[in-house]
């Protein structure tokens, strides 16, 4: 994919878009991040629910404590030996009160509820991930060849000590075992000095956070198809050639063939992607379809409803047609927006009524089509008896809904992605689906 990285350093953003719209957009403001690696204590134990609170930090506030599930418990070490002659509660075996335990962040803070954590530690690096309290070694799902996966788990194999583990990324296929052992290097540094910080530091203390922009971009989005990167200081450009040579992403005599566009005023940096669409019209509960037709979009806690109205729509075309087209066009937007505002729990969909169980059908064909690219796993649930289409989507980062975005000293409100989509984007010739036939 030829896709377009965006950073704007200065307000802590970035995104990866391309020519038509922007996928998906990023931010360090929060106060917990994916990533994110604490040395916290045991706050308390609640074996009803297999669950612990983990005090993360110096604070009385509820969002100072994460909660961690017994079974992201893997790595820590049993206190006693397992008895089946005692009825003993398996979170007991591992756990005490106020035990120290060192825990990273995998699902941020969610309104009231604090973030959720494991003690399963990942360092991400651009071609393969450190375990450095596991002796795993795995290959990305998405490495379909088995020669390629045996491959790698050779060289897993070979540079990985006894008591670490690796995790080979899709974009390692290909990659020399000299960057691949650098890499490897590289982050088993970074874990001993992570390591260090832990043992002299306090008992409940932030120990690691992932909070340069640029290394994660790189890190996480850039790939030799990357077509433009849009950088908006002199300080972003530096940091960005740094990293380009740290994460390796350049094979040996291989040139930079990806065009960079440098503004140095934020006027006409705003002024030359669509960033600045998103975030001025982020937070808007309505939003505008082709044909007339809106959304009502509104977020509650950990549901979402979204209303489809035919609004001032029009066609000459017979109304079963007519509101086969507003719907899939919603259905477009819809996902688009969830996928934008990072949405996730449960969604409900009330689309406008169709009497014909294969129009139902084909909607549904086509809105499970436009969720496989969403790298958050999501489900849909057929129609309810209510004529309300059921979603419900994978929590990890926060929910662009929950927070607000800060434009210099005035509170901007980070939506309607309808500008992004060009005129050609209609519904004129539905095509037939074999489900209707």
């Amino acid at each position: 994919m030829n896709n377009i990285i965006i950073i704007a350093q200065n307000y802590g953003l970035s995104a990866l878009s391309d020519q038509s719209s922007i996928h998906s957009i990023h931010s360090l403001n929060s106060i917990y991040k994916i990533g994110d690696i604490y040395c916290g204590t045991v706050d308390r134990l609640l074996p009803s629910i297999n669950s612990a609170f983990v005090k993360l930090k110096r604070s009385n506030k509820y969002s100072s404590t994460g909660f961690i599930y017994i079974k992201d418990l893997k790595s820590t070490k049993r206190l006693r030996p397992l008895n089946n002659n005692l009825k003993i509660h398996p979170l007991y075996q591992v756990l005490v009160h106020k035990q120290k335990i060192i825990t990273q962040v995998v699902k941020e803070m969610h309104f009231e509820k604090g973030p959720r954590v494991t003690t399963l530690i990942v360092l991400n690096g651009h071609y393969l991930k450190l375990l450095p309290l596991s002796n795993i070694i795995h290959v990305s799902t998405k490495i379909l060849d088995i020669k390629l996966r045996n491959i790698l788990k050779a060289i897993g194999k070979l540079i990985v000590s006894s008591s670490m583990g690796i995790i080979f990324r899709s974009n390692a296929v290909g990659i020399s075992p000299q960057i691949l052992l650098r890499e490897f290097y590289l982050l088993q540094q970074h874990w001993f000095y992570i390591s260090k910080k832990i043992l002299v530091g306090n008992h409940v203390s932030l120990a690691y956070r992932e909070d340069n922009l640029i290394s994660n971009c790189i890190r996480d989005y850039y790939v030799g198809s990357s077509k433009q990167i849009i950088l908006d200081s002199f300080e972003a450009l530096s940091q960005f050639k740094f990293f380009i040579k740290y994460w390796s992403c350049l094979k040996s005599g291989q040139s930079l063939n990806t065009k960079i566009n440098l503004y140095k005023t934020n006027t006409s940096f705003w002024n030359s992607n669509s960033l600045n669409f998103v975030l001025t019209n982020l937070f808007k509960n309505t939003i505008h379809l082709p044909y007339g037709g809106y959304l009502f979009l509104e977020t509650i806690n950990a549901m979402t409803f979204v209303d489809v109205n035919s609004g001032k729509f029009n066609s000459n075309d017979n109304s079963r047609n007519s509101i086969l087209k507003v719907n899939l066009a919603a259905a477009h937007e819809i996902v688009y927006q969830i996928i934008i505002r990072n949405i996730a729990g449960i969604i409900l969909i009330d689309f406008i009524d169709m009497k014909t169980q294969a129009d139902k059908e084909l909607l549904l064909e086509y809105l499970f089509n436009l969720l496989e690219n969403d790298i958050n796993n999501s489900s849909i649930i057929q129609y309810s008896r209510l004529g309300i289409v059921e979603i419900t989507r994978k929590r990890a980062g926060k929910s662009f809904n929950n927070y607000s975005y800060y434009d210099d000293n005035k509170k901007t409100r980070l939506v309607d992605s309808s500008i992004f989509y060009s005129t050609s984007f209609v519904f004129d010739k539905i095509t037939e689906s074999a489900l209707r036939k």
